[in-house]
């Protein structure tokens, strides 16, 4: 069964029934179609792990300003002590 409730939860995401059926019903045909890629038969077929001729492709690390701690937390729920408060990821509730 899909726990859209419980993912919601835990990314702290409010939805309504409604929601709930609808995404239910998205995941569900998302993992239909992974399970039709899974049955493929790719017996022979060479991995394709890079499709350009392009390796480690970094940019310059160019320093720049950033938030300021008051900024990142402007719209914080909750805060503690200067940082964020969330709640308990693997805590069953």
């Amino acid at each position: 069964m899909i726990q859209i409730k419980k993912v919601a939860r835990l990314a702290n995401i409010p939805i309504t029934t409604e929601e709930e059926e609808m995404y239910a019903e998205q995941l569900s045909k998302v993992i239909s179609y992974i399970d039709q890629l899974n049955s493929v038969d790719i017996v022979g077929i060479k991995p394709t792990y890079n499709i350009s001729e392009n390796t480690n492709i970094t940019r310059d690390d160019i320093e720049s300003t950033s938030l300021t701690q008051q900024q990142a937390l402007g719209n914080a729920a909750n805060i503690k002590e200067g940082v964020f408060v969330t709640k308990g990821v693997f805590e069953e509730k």
